[in-house]
């Protein structure tokens, strides 16, 4: 998909301007090519989040319809997800720990 993008001459370089302002986020948003490469990205980082959630749950044996909710969140809206998943975690394991 990138070699495809860069036959067709895309402007990566161009694509930095999207820091400037909302309105050169929304230009960015308009090509179809970065809309697939953010949709992926998109779907994958919150699908390896959902992966983690499931995978720690298991360590504190947690609720499975309880974590449907964080899950469902963490699919849709990535950090709110994650955001509830933690807040389920501190009372199922009884302290709060970043290095676990």
């Amino acid at each position: 998909m990138l070699y495809k993008t860069y036959l067709n001459a895309y402007d990566f370089i161009g694509n930095f301007n999207l820091y400037l302002g909302i309105e050169n986020l929304s230009d960015l948003f308009s090509d179809n090519s970065y809309l697939m490469f953010f949709w992926i990205h998109f779907i994958s980082i919150n699908l390896f989040t959902g992966g983690w959630i499931v995978k720690d749950s298991q360590k504190f044996s947690i609720n499975k319809v309880l974590l449907s909710v964080p899950l469902i969140a963490t699919y849709l809206i990535g950090p709110i997800g994650l955001f509830l998943y933690w807040i389920i975690r501190i009372f199922y394991a009884k302290r709060i720990s970043l290095y676990e």
